[in-house]
């Protein structure tokens, strides 16, 4: 298998704060990577050993089969990265912004209407940047980043403080860009909710440590499906249920819940007719697929405090 992001055993500290805890990453080309964590849990420290602007007190990291730092002014040529937010001229065009890189890195002028096509800015490109929206900039900042037709982008927090239609904007340009542009997109961010929308594959990260990483579909798969049904009677309802063999429990008056890992007994068309069988009265059976929170929830439940993670 062929992965552009590998690292074994990665570990760094700061004083006596462990940041990075002995940290396996494997990004497979042609992946969007979801790297996932709540703000504090290394995600950036783990992004700036990678890119090469932090060496790694202890492990190791090859980006494309190459070592980091000893290969890195090869890797850079290889790969875009945004990190956080932007830095822009605001007084200049977003196409001067963009040609100013350009230009820097010897690339040819067709490079810069490119990216603005890919980052569907081409029609604002006359515009100052310093009047564009949160949304644009971040665009702007990553049409940069692919300039030279990197094989990696690295994207650390790309949908911060964005409203809802910048999200949407961001969504559909990460999902479209290993199609449009043959990119591996490594996309770190505390928005587990968004990420699961776009990512491929996924990385948990809590306290410094990589506390689950697989693709998506197994990931969500690692933690059962919910039912949900509206029942009269639903005491005895689920005693019934129970002694054909279905894990279930009345939760407040009137409903069943069953978490179910997909068993053909606990088909929800089944369960209704059981229960409409035995005359009860059943209103409503909702299936409720696992998130990326729940299952994040549990991977981290035997560290977190009581009063959970912010």
């Amino acid at each position: 298998m062929s992965f552009v992001i590998e690292t074994q055993g990665l570990t760094h500290r700061f004083g006596g704060f462990t940041a990075v805890d002995d940290v396996d990453l494997r990004v497979e080309a042609g992946a969007i990577y979801g790297f996932l964590g709540p703000n504090g849990s290394g995600k950036t420290t783990t992004i700036r050993i990678l890119l090469g602007l932090l060496r790694p007190q202890a492990g190791r990291v090859e980006i494309f089969g190459l070592p980091m730092p000893n290969r890195r002014r090869a890797i850079a040529r290889a790969v875009g990265a945004m990190v956080e937010t932007p830095s822009l001229y605001g007084h200049l065009s977003g196409f001067d912004n963009v040609d100013l890189t350009r230009r820097a890195l010897g690339l040819r002028p067709s490079e810069t209407w490119r990216v603005l096509e890919l980052v569907d800015l081409r029609d604002f490109a006359g515009q100052r940047a310093g009047s564009y929206s949160l949304g644009m900039r971040q665009r702007l900042g990553i049409g940069r980043a692919l300039l030279g037709e990197p094989r990696l982008l690295v994207l650390d927090e790309p949908t911060n403080g964005l409203d809802p239609a910048g999200v949407m904007d961001m969504r559909r340009l990460i999902r479209a860009l290993p199609a449009r542009q043959g990119v591996s997109v490594f996309v770190s961010s505390h928005l587990l909710g968004e990420v699961e929308q776009v990512a491929t594959h996924v990385g948990l990260m809590f306290q410094g440590a990589l506390v689950a990483q697989s693709t998506m579909t197994e990931m969500l798969a690692s933690v059962p499906r919910r039912i949900e049904i509206a029942v009269t009677r639903a005491d005895e309802a689920a005693l019934r249920l129970r002694a054909a063999r279905v894990d279930a429990v009345t939760q407040g008056e009137g409903r069943i819940h069953i978490a179910t890992a997909g068993r053909p007994h606990e088909d929800p068309a089944r369960l209704n007719a059981l229960l409409v069988g035995e005359g009860f009265d059943v209103s409503s059976i909702l299936t409720r697929e696992p998130s990326l929170e729940e299952v994040f929830m549990r991977k981290t439940a035997p560290s977190r405090p009581a009063h959970g993670v912010h």
